[in-house]
Formats: C-alpha cells, sequence, structure tokens
C-alpha cells in the first residue's frame, strides 16, 4: 500500500582535487515515508561548480512522480548549492513539476562571502547569486521540536504555513526531514567511497 512520502535531495563528499581529475559528484535523491520507511533511492552524478544539477534534479523528481504520483508531497532542497556552486533553483524546479519545494538552510549564509567567491571565480556570478540570495532572503526561521534546532526553510509551491507543516510532518525525529538525512549519508558515503577508489587507481 502506498503511502505520503517525500523526496530529499544532497550531494556526496568531494576533494578539491577531484575537480582536476573527474569533476564530478554524486547526487542522492532519497524517497521516503512519514513513517520512516526507505522507498527508493535514486543516484545521478554531477559536475563539480557546473549547471546540470538542476536537470538531474528534474530527472530524479519526475522519477519520483511517475512511480509514488499524488502520494509525493514535497521535495526537500539541502540548500541550493549542491556540488560547489552547481545551482538548483528551487523556484524552476517547482514551475516545471509542478509539486511543492522546501529548501532546508541547515546553516545561516554570509551572503557577502558568498558574493565574493562567485565573483572571483564565475563569468555567470550573477545568475549563480541571484538564485542563492533571492531563495535564502525568502527563508523563515523555525526551531524544531527535536532538541530545539534552529533551521531556516524557504517554501514555494504552497503557504508558509502549510510549507512549517510539512517539514514538521517530515522532521518529527530529526531535526532535519529524514529523506534528507539518509540522503546525506549515502551520498557522503558513495563520494568518499569514489574518491577513494579513484585515489587507488592513481597510485
Amino acid at each position: 500500500m502506498l503511502r505520503y512520502c517525500s523526496i530529499g535531495l544532497d550531494d556526496g563528499y568531494f576533494a578539491f582535487e577531484d575537480k582536476k581529475i573527474y569533476g564530478k559528484t554524486v547526487l542522492v535523491g532519497t524517497i521516503t515515508t512519514v513513517d520512516r520507511r526507505i522507498l527508493d533511492v535514486l543516484i545521478s552524478f554531477i559536475t563539480i561548480d557546473g549547471l546540470d544539477a538542476i536537470s538531474q534534479a528534474m530527472q530524479m523528481v519526475e522519477k519520483a512522480v511517475s512511480r509514488y504520483g499524488p502520494y509525493l508531497e514535497v521535495v526537500f532542497l539541502d540548500g541550493v548549492t549542491y556540488a560547489g556552486f552547481n545551482i538548483i533553483d528551487p523556484l524552476r524546479l517547482h514551475n516545471m513539476l509542478n509539486i511543492p519545494v522546501i529548501v532546508v538552510f541547515r546553516h545561516e549564509l554570509d551572503l557577502k562571502k558568498v558574493l565574493s567567491a562567485l565573483r572571483a571565480h564565475f563569468v555567470d556570478w550573477k545568475y549563480r547569486y541571484k538564485v542563492i540570495e533571492q531563495t535564502y532572503r525568502a527563508s523563515h526561521k523555525v526551531r524544531s521540536p527535536v532538541r530545539g534546532v534552529e533551521v531556516r526553510i524557504t517554501v514555494i509551491g504552497v503557504s508558509v504555513m502549510n510549507g512549517v507543516k510539512l517539514f514538521f510532518r517530515y522532521a518529527s525525529i530529526y531535526p532535519e526531514p529524514y529523506c534528507l538525512r539518509v540522503a546525506d549519508r549515502i551520498a557522503s558515503s558513495l563520494g568518499k567511497t569514489l574518491h577513494k577508489y579513484d585515489e587507488s587507481r592513481r597510485r
């Protein structure tokens, strides 16, 4: 029997030298139910500091929608920067797939430092910064009932009130939604494994 679920997207570990060697890391989408059952794990690769994270994210969410239909309630993003400064635009993701998107910022952003880093390394820094700034400035602070952890969330596609309810619905045991927690664990483990494998090949 199908149950209401959410999908969380997170990226894998990568070292600085990985960008020059193979330029990729993993993007993981994990689909979990409200009662924390893992239904599906989707894995893709995205370019470090590239601009392909949004297309890969769309493909993952499209697969999730095709498999779980109306039971898929929301997409959770761990911020909007993946694999360095590869951008997932949550508004574009929502507009293309017509599903609510909630961006979770687990740490405060220093937008001045972000802007400085983007200007120094990217010719398209204006686009990347615009997505980061607009998404972050639209965020609201919420205090998780789990250990009182405070995070920021940006809600797209539903009202802020309903977005907060969705957040708490899927973050009832951990400070972050369970799908994001699982995606983070899997992506980090895969990223480190791929890095070690590549290191051994270069020796």
